[in-house]
């Protein structure tokens, strides 16, 4: 007899996430701009990502025991809740040079709640929904986060234009209530796997590397599959620094058009990627599935996206943003949802390491495609990023094909 306790409705858990989404890319643009404007010195724009990044770095370690403390719906709407008092705390600070110091050190907080509502949601996810419902909420989820990029980074560059950041920091802290309130619709009476081992899941900074560690010696795939989610996020650091270039070269009476119309067609195929996977699901071993998949989606995304920046046509660059997007789609859904697919044991901990990795390789990416920026044209710097994912992929690649003829013989 199917338990009752999973039919849930999944509209305010997704819901939240739009809202949550939408408000963290609105303030990070507004934020860094803020910074930027008020100080005309990139050295505290600087300043602000480190400690964001910093916030996010501690979300990932410390996870488990903020988890242990309510694993219900009352974290998501904690988490949202304080992001929203914390944006509108800014509204009390009238001079600007203060107001700056304050968003710096306010970057940790805003990192460590975006780390802690993603990988808590993804770890919430398999204990709420079945197992056959994963892939669907995770494709929703996918779909509702890239329309958050597009709302977030679109609406708080159209607000700023025409108010003041009193206003739109107002209005942020408005869309994270929401988040909150959202989440409190969410019928929370989903058994809780995670508690059949609550014990092991607690895990400090040593733990958390060994977990890992344990994790990948169990089965080695995830030792790949973690190194080209490293890689993969050289690629989007290299991209996502040069489209606004890029746009400029392509289209420089109108860059803002062309960039919007770039991130739109890479959202649209970012959720036909993701439901492309959930389609196929049906018909193939979803474990092998999930894995091919997220191989091919890396493969496919590189490639198109170093396509997209070596055209001048706008309808090709559309179109390759398009099918780098579809890949983009189809690799994120499939990575998300093996590990959700893992032992409560581990899970957490494979889910905290794809978002360090994912951290800490756009990190060193922008560090070190920014300089080059400065020698190279945008699309080699894109060529060379998105090339480490490739290569890894081919090698890994020839490297299991050739062993099957050694197993035959």
């Amino acid at each position: 007899m199917k338990n009752k306790s999973f039919e849930i409705n999944p509209i305010p858990i997704i819901s939240s996430k739009l809202f949550s989404e939408i408000a963290s890319y609105s303030a990070f643009i507004s934020f860094i701009s803020f910074i930027y404007l008020t100080t005309k010195d990139p050295f505290y724009s600087g300043g602000f990502l480190c400690f964001r990044i910093l916030g996010i770095f501690f979300g990932c370690i410390f996870i488990s025991k903020i988890y242990l403390i309510t694993q219900s719906k009352n974290l998501f709407f904690l988490i949202d809740f304080v992001r929203g008092i914390i944006v509108l705390s800014l509204l009390f600070i009238e001079n600007d040079q203060s107001k700056v110091f304050v968003l710096i050190f306010l970057g940790f907080f805003l990192g460590l709640g975006s780390s802690l509502y993603n990988i808590a949601m993804n770890v919430k996810i398999p204990e709420l929904f079945e197992s056959e419902k994963v892939i669907g909420i995770n494709t929703w989820f996918i779909f509702v986060a890239s329309i958050g990029v597009i709302i977030g980074s679109l609406c708080s560059g159209a607000l700023l234009a025409f108010f003041d950041y009193k206003f739109v920091f107002l209005l942020i802290s408005f869309i994270y209530f929401s988040s909150a309130i959202s989440i409190l619709f969410l019928s929370d009476r989903a058994p809780y796997k995670i508690n059949q081992k609550i014990e092991n899941t607690q895990q400090t900074y040593k733990e958390f590397f060994i977990k890992t560690k344990n994790a990948i010696n169990k089965s080695p795939l995830w030792g790949i599959l973690l190194l080209i989610t490293l890689l993969d996020t050289f690629g989007s650091s290299a991209h996502n620094i040069g489209k606004p270039i890029f746009a400029n070269i392509i289209s420089p009476d109108s860059a803002g058009r062309m960039l919007g119309f770039m991130i739109a067609f890479w959202a649209v195929g970012k959720f036909i990627g993701a439901s492309s996977v959930r389609r196929f699901s049906k018909y193939m071993n979803q474990q092998n599935l999930l894995s091919f998949s997220f191989f091919v989606g890396v493969f496919i995304m590189s490639t198109f996206f170093i396509l997209a920046f070596w055209q001048f046509n706008l309808i090709l660059i559309l179109i390759f943003s398009l099918f780098a997007g579809l890949g983009d789609g189809a690799s994120e859904v499939s990575t998300i949802t093996l590990a959700q697919k893992e032992s409560s044991e581990i899970r957490m901990t494979l889910l905290s390491a794809i978002m360090l990795l994912q951290t800490i390789g756009f990190t060193i990416g922008i560090a070190m495609c920014v300089p080059l920026l400065h020698f190279l044209q945008v699309k080699y710097v894109v060529t060379l990023f998105h090339a480490f994912p490739i290569l890894a992929i081919i090698f890994f690649s020839l490297k299991y094909y050739l062993k099957i003829p050694q197993k035959i013989s």
